[in-house]
């Protein structure tokens, strides 16, 4: 199974629809945005595993909107990707799903700590590390996104 199949499954499919319910969008045009954005997040932490830090997100797996989600989402991305490679990742897939970018701008910290969260809760709580790289890694067939 696939990490990008993991994460949209997660909470039963109920975290993408809260997702999208809380940014105006479908859950189609989520599912969508998420295509393009999990692999590019998930690369971003298997290349950078300190990102993550030490942290146990495994509570944001299913619930993504929650404030403190989005706030370590924000602190994930930021030591990952930095503004520009952000920029860029939002700027694809807005183009590619026809979704605003402010939009995607605003989901991507939730993608962040749904993959954080995801791997933690599959890890037994280790996400930095052999933890979380271990199980990207697996996902996403060694080092390709």
């Amino acid at each position: 199974m696939s990490i990008l199949n993991m994460i949209m499954g997660a909470g039963g499919g109920d975290a993408v629809a809260q997702m999208a319910g809380k940014l105006g969008i479908s859950p189609e045009q989520a599912h969508a945005a998420m295509g393009h954005l999990v692999p590019g997040v998930a690369q971003g932490m298997q290349d950078n595993p300190g990102a993550v830090g030490d942290a146990d997100h495994s509570q944001y797996a299913s619930d993504p909107t929650h404030p403190d989600a989005v706030s370590a989402g924000s602190g994930i991305l930021g030591q990952l990707m930095g503004g520009s490679g952000m920029q860029n990742l939002e700027a694809e897939a807005a183009a590619k799903t026809g979704i605003p970018q402010s939009v995607i701008a605003s989901m991507m910290p939730m993608v962040a700590t749904m993959l954080a969260g995801h791997a933690a809760s599959n890890t037994g709580g280790a996400t930095g590390g052999g933890g979380l790289m271990g199980m990207l890694g697996g996902l996403m067939g060694g080092n390709k996104a």
